[in-house]
């Protein structure tokens, strides 16, 4: 079944509509490429949008074989708070992205998405993900000789309805904290 449906703004800030999951994420991907267009990095960016992440994760798997890369941000949706939600499994609309930390995630990356947030001032959230992540990022961690992996997270109320509903705020601050991670990354992974 597909819901008609469109866009449309909630205030200045919010969007509602479908299927946000997981285009709202390329997007932040998309901007992050924009602001990082005519800086030097000391690494080769790519930018992949994959398939059948939900299902087996078979388009991150492919990709990461294809690109071979050193190290992966998997960006993604987590879930919104709503008012019926569970307050600890769920994040704060328009309270910036929110940091995976876990065992599946690499240590040193997480420190390091932790510190650029901190550094240019981006607010963010804490998502404790203490086994299977529920994205590419778990796939693309064990691909090969394993993947340096960090997680991302866009808080998304809604998920997988017609309405589900976002924060363009929270969707710069992806972008933002994906360009100042980028920014140096060959140097300090260089020292690991």
């Amino acid at each position: 079944m597909v819901y008609r449906g469109g866009c449309f703004a909630l205030g200045e800030d919010q969007m509602c509509g479908k299927s946000m999951d997981d285009r709202s994420c390329f997007v932040t991907l998309l901007r992050a490429a924009e602001l990082l267009r005519d800086r030097e990095l000391d690494v080769d960016l790519y930018l992949l949008g994959s398939t059948r992440e939900e299902v087996s994760g078979a388009g991150a798997t492919v990709g990461t074989w294809a690109v071979q890369p050193d190290f992966c941000v998997a960006v993604d949706v987590t879930h919104g708070k709503t008012p019926d939600g569970p307050a600890d499994k769920a994040f704060a609309i328009g309270g910036g992205p929110a940091i995976g930390v876990g065992p599946n995630m690499t240590r040193w990356m997480t420190d390091r998405m932790l510190a650029k947030a901190k550094e240019r001032q981006i607010p963010y959230q804490l998502e404790v993900m203490s086994g299977h992540t529920g994205t590419n990022g778990w796939e693309m961690q064990i691909s090969r000789e394993g993947v340096a992996t960090s997680v991302l997270s866009l808080p998304l109320k809604y998920m997988h309805s017609p309405i589900e509903v976002l924060s363009l705020a929270d969707m710069e601050q992806v972008a933002a904290l994906l360009v100042a991670f980028t920014e140096g990354l060959g140097k300090e992974a260089a020292r690991r």
